[in-house]
């Protein structure tokens, strides 16, 4: 599937599943909603600028996917890998749940009603926002990866697994 006009809003109210040979491919900057689950199931997934809104009650992802600017605005939970390089937003009161053995890569995270699953097991949250102070959590995998600035661990309660802290200038514990 191509997405190749940024005109309009496109919305995906059942569940969108990528086979293994499977392509979605977005060559213009649209805004996506996808209001079911989310499936990567070893095809390509290649999105573009726009904002993709994660919608819907109680979701998944599962699979890999880089999508650069995300808003949350239902009941997702991340099953697979999701990689956001500009934003990770919430729109509303959403909750966000990283699943066991899941891994979200996000610049920072912020106005989530609840933001759970870090301490599962195997799963992994990586910050990537200069000065990226973590949410309340405990986690199980941590990652602080910012070229400058300070990162606070204030509102680290466990990291149960690893830490891993690269290009910080100054790491903080309040």
């Amino acid at each position: 599937m191509t997405l190749n006009n940024a005109t309009g809003t496109k919305t995906f109210t059942g569940d969108v599943t990528i086979t293994t040979n499977g392509a979605w491919t977005e060559t213009a900057a649209a805004v996506v909603v996808f209001a079911g689950n989310i499936s990567n199931g070893g095809g390509t997934f290649a999105a573009g600028s726009g904002v993709h809104t994660l919608s819907g009650t109680s979701k998944t992802i599962a699979g890999v996917f880089f999508i650069p600017n995300v808003t949350v605005s239902g009941s997702i939970q991340n099953n697979g890998s999701l990689t956001c390089a500009t934003a990770f937003t919430a729109s509303g009161s959403p909750s966000f749940v990283n699943g066991a053995g899941a891994t979200l890569v996000v610049p920072s995270v912020s106005g989530f009603a609840s933001f759970t699953g870090t301490s599962a097991s195997g799963s992994t949250v990586t910050y990537t926002a200069n000065g990226a102070t973590p949410v309340t959590a405990a986690y199980n995998n941590l990652s602080l990866y910012t070229s400058g600035g300070n990162s606070s661990l204030s509102a680290i309660n466990t990291v149960n697994g690893d830490l891993n802290i690269g290009g910080a200038r100054s790491l903080l514990r309040g």
